[in-house]
């Protein structure tokens, strides 16, 4: 039984670093993330752990459980501490043989011993039913699987293989071995390992990650090494047909070791999203048997290992390891042996959260909600992290989403308010890009570069996008001062043309973007008093949507204030100016 009491979750998120990139959302393959004031937090009741979540998160949000401290405790107790080193050890993330058992040991471990020994005996046993089934079996040796199942597909627990999973196997032998009072710590990729040594059925003390051994060995400044002329070994002794665990296919090539005969078929599947498809065309009546790891690749892949890149060194030196340790006869010992009722494990279903079905209806009024009133706005994009816009709107009718996740709505309705901010402004807006050409501008700005006495309709409006904006007045010198980055905001009083211009140049997107404001100065005494209202009421009602539009274009909102302020300032003097 664990000695641990309940815990945090394997896996939370530091609040204060989410940001809304929706990136979690994405590749959470089961999509068991709530986003609530623009936070995404895990739905534990939803989650199987699969850890995806984490190396995605470019924030570094997304955080796993640390049980380093727990563990160094039970090292300083008087109890002897033993670790099971998952088979991943063989693609030499902690050196050699020699290298890995000295490191562990100068930390104070009593011993190390092979999780394979735990799935030599599980295989042995899986086999052994093989012969006698004609059914769906699917291996337990994955936790996310195990989650993933009991959480997405109760149907189908009857054929999940009813053995611990090699750990749990491997942990309850060594403490009939040395003792229950025994402390096994766990080390291996795998972050859902932790959720086994949360359990109160589980012979596992503790489960540590490659990533959480690797810091505490990098903080504890321990080397890998042994000291001089010091040698041991894996206890009791070393594991041989099952170190191949760590691969896809893997367990396959352990049951088969058993097995006289193919005469169930075998098919490994990685992949939490490869395995949900594949569950679409599997029926339990199916005489198969499905080896399911949630990593890509299996565990050498696994989401508790910061070492993705080395995949191919990962999975090149697991093989030369299984093939070395089966060609050699000394390697070669007794298969451990465990009572069967002791492997055994039943497991039940559990409820989900936010699992509400929601009929064509509420479907469609959700849609139109986000925005999405006809067939040409239901884009597909996944900027929100959903596959589509109608999973999108099953999410926001379950409260697992917010509006504003949808990009192409949002980005729609900032166009929608920019336009409205630069018709309402009683003064010329340009934006211009870093080639000076026209990006926006307003009804203002085209009077005054066109010297026109109508109001220009949206078809006379486009003809001056993208052209350069020193075709109608020549401020080349100005714009290069705030595209250089020289400066971010400064005014300037020109003459164009019959009028004398107040014009303020400002940043929006560093070295990208650049506005320019046109105040007609000329009779300023005559438009003083409409300037200002027209101004302070921009400021005072529609100071949120400009806001989202300096969000939109890269300014904050207080730069922003500061600029629409400054229209109103020059205003303020009871001294009309003359030129």
């Amino acid at each position: 039984m664990s000695v641990n009491n309940i815990k945090e979750a394997p896996i939370f998120t530091e609040k204060t670093k989410c940001r809304d990139c929706y990136k979690c959302v994405r590749n959470c393959p089961v999509k068991a993330i709530k986003v609530e004031d623009n936070s995404a937090r895990i739905i534990h009741e939803n989650c199987i752990y699969c850890g995806r979540c984490v190396y995605s998160c470019p924030a570094e949000a997304k955080k796993v459980r640390n049980d380093v401290g727990e563990v160094k405790a039970a090292l300083a107790s008087e109890k002897k501490v033993i670790l099971s080193m998952a088979p991943t050890w063989s693609s030499g993330l902690f050196g050699s043989l020699d290298e890995l058992i000295g490191t562990f040991k100068n930390l104070g471990f009593n011993g190390v011993s092979e999780t394979a020994l735990g799935a030599q005996m599980v295989s042995g046993e899986v086999a052994n039913d093989l012969v006698s089934t004609t059914d769906l079996t699917v291996s337990s040796a994955c936790p996310s699987v195990v989650e993933l199942f009991k959480k997405y597909y109760p149907r189908y627990m009857d054929s999940l293989s009813s053995y611990r999973s090699p750990l749990g196997v491997h942990a309850a032998w060594l403490k009939e071995i040395y003792g229950d009072d025994t402390v096994i710590v766990f080390a291996g990729p795998c972050i859902a390992k932790k959720l086994e040594a949360d359990s109160d059925d589980s012979a596992v003390d503790y489960a540590l990650t490659f990533d959480e051994i690797t810091k505490w060995l990098e903080e504890d400044k321990h080397e890998k090494n042994l000291k001089e002329n010091e040698f041991d070994s894996f206890i009791p002794f070393s594991a041989a047909q099952s170190t191949l665990y760590a691969l896809e296919g893997g367990m396959i090539e352990s049951v088969k070791e058993y097995i006289s005969e193919d005469s169930t078929p075998m098919i490994p599947i990685s992949g939490v999203t490869h395995i949900i498809d594949a569950m679409t065309e599997i029926n339990c009546e199916d005489n198969i048997f499905l080896e399911l790891l949630s990593c890509p690749g299996g565990c050498v892949n696994g989401s508790g290992c910061n070492s993705r890149e080395k995949q191919f060194s990962f999975r090149k030196k697991s093989q030369q390891y299984y093939n070395f340790v089966n060609s050699s006869e000394e390697k070669h010992h007794d298969s451990p042996k465990l009572d069967r009722d002791k492997m055994l494990l039943g497991y039940g279903s559990e409820d989900l959260v936010f699992s509400e079905h929601y009929s064509d209806e509420q479907i469609q009024r959700a849609m139109v909600e986000l925005g999405k009133e006809n067939k040409e706005e239901l884009l597909n994009c996944g900027g929100c992290g959903y596959n589509s816009c109608n999973d999108f709107a099953i999410a926001y009718l379950r409260g697992m989403g917010e509006k504003q996740m949808c990009v192409t709505t949002m980005r729609k309705r900032a166009q929608k308010k920019v336009d409205m901010i630069l018709k309402t402004l009683p003064m010329g807006v340009v934006i211009v890009n870093s080639q000076m050409n026209i990006v926006e501008y307003n009804c203002e700005f085209v009077k005054l570069i066109s010297e026109i006495d109508f109001e220009p309709d949206v078809d006379f409006i486009q003809n001056f996008i993208d052209l350069p904006i020193n075709r109608y007045i020549d401020i080349t010198s100005q714009l290069n001062v705030i595209l250089s980055a020289e400066k971010s905001l400064f005014q300037e009083r020109i003459k164009y043309k019959n009028q004398f211009l107040r014009v303020s140049f400002f940043s929006i997107e560093k070295q990208n973007l650049a506005g320019v404001i046109f105040q007609d100065i000329t009779s300023t005494s005559m438009k003083r008093e409409i300037v200002i209202k027209k101004a302070e009421e921009v400021i005072n009602k529609n100071l949120q949507n400009v806001q989202q539009i300096a969000s939109l274009l890269g300014e904050n909102a207080a730069e922003t204030e500061i600029i629409l302020r400054s229209l109103t300032d020059p205003f303020q003097f009871t001294t009309p100016e003359v030129d």
